[in-house]
């Protein structure tokens, strides 16, 4: 998970202290066991074989009786007294696999869930907005969340417990103390649960809101500024001290500042910031593209899986780097991310797939992307494998257990070339031939893929291409933008509502035609507040570069849409379907991997409110990107995108 934790909610000591009561009565390790509970032949057998996402069907020949969610699913729970036990994680998520593979697929395991609980997987692409509100209740009362996220649910769907990724012989410890705590004290965990769960809904509920001022959006913005700084590495870029995130939100708005007032610092530290990021571990200096994170504060080791959304949100800062900072190589890292983007993740059908694995075919995390010395030794000639020993740390320990991850070790091809005894042009020849030779080798390989198409994430994409299309030589990225617009505007728009994926194979969510293909015979999963924001961005960039008025009309559809749907009079809701009791709104969702949906939403109401001069719209935006509350300074490095909207519209003057 990010760093940011839930601001204003792990700190309030009425959550600690339900918490607390939580934490006494599971985690104990030495409990009797209460009676365990019976349930005969009514009970299905694992129903993901056709569940419309590849992680999910993942799990379809698991033991563990899986069932995905649904109102209908608690409702049930509820009826037969059952505890609920979700398994929310991704495609690319290496612990998920991991977790299958020691638990999921173990008989005994399978058998305690089958026994004692209404087992669910979720797929947290496809239900962002569920899987943000278990999040929040694992980091409230466990202080740390991520993937695999496993949340036990009383019959009535209230959170009980979570956790995250556990050894098989501790999961199945602790599941054998929940079931036997329920049995023997449930009054006191059903009340606790929800103690839990009302303070949590309370921390989200909006202090009283005021408009703030030119002189509000300025301290909003200097808030930012401070923070930054104060969690800015300046030995090895980016934030923090731990794991290294790209943190494109926070990114994007220094690049703001830096190209309205010029700073020596700030440019440093830019410069920095997005030459490790694409020189060091976080980049795949062989095939291009971004990995998730760096598990190192180096940017040394990444953690394997490739996402769209990351790929396209840092290609798109790298185009603004390389404008801000005048450095023509961040260009060539944009337009070499984009070309990856088209060719690994591309679909035939239009748009992009989701992710690649972080496990290979075989399960290794990293695999193909990592060579061991003997393969690099049969592969590369001599002077190859010289030269790129040097210039990708090849030789000597690798920090990596299965092989070793090519970075750039040295700062320049001059160096390479000194230290290898060559002239500049012969080390560029050898590093080149020993790149495509080290590709043709990963080519052979195998490498899972997502293959959803998501609306959201295909948006992101969608202003990318935009973007590609029209830098020098980019006019080839005009096509695979056109092939995003067909699949959002001809694929993912049902009616006057957006879709939230679509297969790899072309059959749609809901559809008879894609019963036995891998997508459910199920209503569309609907959109998600993310989904609404990010495709009305992507199709206002293509409106501006390629399109028309019908892109325009279009646009201003979504707009209005996303406002019907998940505006309220307290805030935003990320989902207009029904999940967890309890789940409230927010004046103002943060940013996290990706900007926060409601400021990418406000901005593009400002954009199609300018487009068609209606007032009454670029009221509303700007009445509620000018909403603050008292939380909200404090909170300023989250809402990055926010304080990136109000300064593009001019929210810092006095109207």
């Amino acid at each position: 998970m990010s760093r940011r934790g839930v601001e204003g909610v792990v700190t309030a000591a009425d959550v600690l202290r339900h918490a607390a009561g939580i934490a006494a009565v599971c985690l104990p390790l030495a409990m009797a066991l209460g009676p365990r509970a019976s349930f005969g032949a009514h009970e299905a057998a694992n129903a993901l074989a056709h569940a419309a996402s590849p992680y999910l069907r993942l799990h379809a020949h698991d033991p563990v009786h899986w069932r995905e969610w649904s109102p209908e699913l608690v409702a049930r729970a509820g009826s037969e007294d059952r505890l609920i036990f979700v398994s929310v994680g991704y495609f690319a998520c290496h612990w998920c696999h991991v977790m299958q593979r020691e638990s999921f697929s173990d008989p005994d395991v399978a058998a305690l869930l089958n026994a004692h609980f209404v087992s669910v997987k979720v797929d947290r692409e496809l239900d962002p907005a569920l899987d943000a509100q278990l999040l929040r209740f694992v980091q409230a009362t466990l202080g740390h969340a991520g993937w695999p996220l496993n949340v036990v649910l009383t019959p009535e769907g209230v959170p009980l417990f979570g956790f995250t990724y556990l050894p098989v012989a501790d999961f199945t410890r602790l599941l054998d103390q929940i079931v036997g705590r329920w049995a023997s004290d449930r009054a006191t965990l059903a009340s606790a649960a929800r103690s839990v769960s009302e303070a949590l809904a309370s921390a989200m509920r909006p202090s009283p809101a005021e408009a703030m001022d030119a002189a509000g959006v300025r301290a909003l913005n200097d808030a930012f500024t401070q923070q930054a700084s104060e969690t800015a590495d300046g030995l090895a870029g980016g934030f923090g001290q731990q794991q290294k995130f790209p943190s494109a939100p926070q990114l994007a708005l220094l690049l703001d500042a830096q190209r309205r007032e010029p700073s020596e610092a700030l440019g440093e530290f830019l410069r920095l910031t997005f030459g490790a990021m694409a020189s060091l571990g976080l980049r795949d200096q062989i095939g291009g593209g971004f990995f998730r994170y760096t598990v190192d504060p180096a940017w040394q080791v990444p953690h394997f899986e490739k996402m769209l959304y990351d790929n396209a949100l840092l290609a798109e800062l790298y185009f603004d780097a390389a404008d801000v900072l005048g450095e023509p190589a961040f260009e060539r890292v944009a337009m070499d991310t984009v070309r990856f983007m088209v060719r690994e993740l591309g679909s035939p059908l239009g748009g992009f797939f989701s992710s690649l694995s972080a496990v290979d075919a075989d399960g290794v995390e990293g695999g193909y992307y990592l060579f061991d010395a003997e393969e690099l030794d049969r592969v590369l000639d001599d002077g190859e494998r010289r030269v790129a020993g040097i210039a990708w740390g090849l030789d000597g320990a690798s920090p990596i257990k299965h092989g070793y991850l090519p970075v750039q070790s040295a700062e320049s091809g001059a160096e390479v070339a000194r230290a290898a005894g060559v002239s500049v042009e012969e080390a560029t020849a050898r590093l080149d031939s020993a790149r495509s030779r080290l590709l043709e080798v990963r080519e052979r390989r195998a490498l899972p893929r997502d293959d959803k198409r998501l609306a959201g994430w295909n948006g992101l994409a969608l202003s990318t291409l935009v973007r590609a299309s029209l830098r020098p030589g980019g006019a080839r990225f005009e096509a695979p933008a056109r092939g995003v617009v067909r699949l959002l505007a001809g694929e993912l728009l049902d009616g006057t509502r957006l879709v939230r994926a679509r297969s790899g194979n072309g059959a749609g969510p809901g559809t008879d035609e894609g019963a036995g293909k891998g997508v459910g015979a199920r209503t569309p999963t609907p959109a998600t507040l993310q989904d609404y924001a990010y495709v009305a961005r992507g199709l206002i960039a293509f409106a501006k570069a390629h399109g028309g008025e019908t892109h325009w009309t279009l646009a201003r559809g979504i707009v209005e849409g996303a406002w019907e749907r998940f505006r309220t009079p307290e805030g935003w809701r990320l989902s207009d379907a029904r999940g967890l009791p309890y789940a409230g709104v927010e004046p103002a969702l943060a940013d996290g991997p990706m900007p926060s949906p409601s400021a990418v939403l406000l901005d593009a109401t400002m954009h199609v409110a300018d487009r068609f001069d209606d007032d009454a719209l670029r009221e509303r935006a700007r009445a509620a990107l000018l909403t603050g509350d008292a939380g909200l300074r404090q909170g300023a490095f989250f809402h990055a995108t926010r304080i990136r909207a109000l300064l593009r519209w001019r929210l810092d003057r006095t109207h």
